[in-house]
């Protein structure tokens, strides 16, 4: 099957604005998205209102494709349009051009994507058709390009993502600012010379750590109806990552960055738990059982990560580990791999020669029922039918 170009609605109004303007002379363009299929376009470059390549014909041709920039004041107004609903910039960082982004341009006197009067394609061949057929075939590339990442077309239109993402935190941040009664920021900016020319100064005192995290702002946006994000949560989420960072500054904990999904939920619900929350929500969010969650929970505040192993690892050890263990709970005590159990309570051995106790619960199965000790004796404790 042939190659196709322009999958997204975006990069077909792309190219229909080449064929609009290859009307004069349209048999150009089967021999174009010939030569982009056939790989002839070498060393593509962007910039800002301008796409060059050399495309390989009867010899390697020099061709370009200057697409009309924005103006200062045009582009004033399309990032107010993209800060005045976080659902815009979002979805460009998705890779995504949204259609209500580009009608809420227009409504403004904007045109996103380029018209056939926008595009002025040139080459060294001795073709004189405009396009020809190698700059036809670069814009068929572009199409490509402009498909995976709209911001392409935004650079065409004359300002690159950094500058584009760093003028819509300016004004997001103002935003905040005048929600708070503060005067509007104006947007940072030094000229590269001065920058390279000054001298380092010293790094500033550290603050002070915190004792406690702050709390997260408010969103000022609920996220899109559509999106399946719930602004509670995110808040939650920020707090929850901001108490982390302080136990890492404090010293009393760690980041948790090297958690499994399933060990970060179980620490997620261990700390709800802590606080009286419930774990319904949580859990049909994760997709797992409550009292399966509760459970691993309770194992999580005993022991982390060790006693979620020791929950869920069976493994056979030697038949001398475990004969105190049975003495322990009885003669009546059965033993099975790492696992030594009499009536409503038992004691797991984990691989590193750790015993947890667990006891039976009536609505949660077995639960952890404290921390791990290298003496099962130490970690027994007591029999919850008295």
């Amino acid at each position: 099957m042939a190659r196709r170009f322009g999958h997204t609605w975006w990069g077909k109004a792309w190219l229909d604005a080449l064929e609009n303007r290859a009307l004069v002379d349209p048999n150009r363009l089967p021999r174009g998205r010939t030569y982009a299929r056939q790989e002839r376009v070498r060393h593509l470059e962007v910039e800002p209102g301008l796409i060059s390549a050399y495309v390989e014909g009867t010899e390697l041709y020099r061709s370009q494709l200057s697409v009309r920039p924005f103006s200062d004041e045009q582009w004033d107004r399309l990032l107010d349009v993209i800060v005045s609903r976080s659902a815009h910039a979002a979805a460009l960082l998705t890779g995504e051009l949204p259609p209500e982004l580009d009608e809420a341009a227009r409504q403004v006197g904007l045109e996103l994507l380029p018209e056939a009067g926008d595009l002025g394609p040139e080459c060294s061949c001795p073709d004189w058709a405009e396009p020809c057929k190698h700059a036809a075939a670069l814009c068929y590339v572009v199409a490509d390009l402009i498909d995976a990442d709209p911001f392409v077309l935004l650079l065409l239109r004359g300002r690159n993502r950094e500058l584009i993402l760093g003028e819509l935190r300016v004004r997001r941040a103002s935003a905040l600012d005048l929600m708070a009664g503060a005067k509007p920021r104006q947007a940072p900016g030094v000229a590269a010379a001065t920058a390279y020319r000054r001298k380092p100064t010293p790094l500033p005192d550290a603050l002070p750590v915190p004792r406690v995290a702050g709390r997260p702002m408010k969103l000022v946006a609920e996220p899109p109806v559509d999106s399946g994000v719930v602004a509670a949560d995110l808040v939650g989420l920020a707090a929850d990552a901001a108490g982390r960072a302080v136990a890492v500054l404090q010293g009393t904990g760690d980041s948790g960055l090297d958690l499994t999904v399933a060990e970060d939920l179980a620490r997620r619900a261990a700390a709800r738990m802590a606080v009286g929350r419930p774990l319904n929500r949580l859990a049909a969010a994760a997709g797992v059982d409550p009292a399966a969650l509760r459970a691993r929970a309770v194992a999580w505040t005993h022991g982390g990560r060790d006693a979620l192993n020791a929950l869920e690892e069976t493994w056979q050890p030697p038949e001398d580990l475990v004969v105190e263990a049975r003495e322990l709970l009885g003669l009546r005590a059965r033993v099975k791999a790492n696992v030594v159990t009499r009536g409503r309570r038992r004691l797991i051995l984990d691989r590193r020669r750790v015993w947890w106790c667990q006891v039976a619960d009536d609505e949660l199965g077995w639960v952890i029922a404290g921390p791990g000790f290298p003496d099962p004796a130490d970690a027994l404790v007591d029999d919850p039918e008295g």
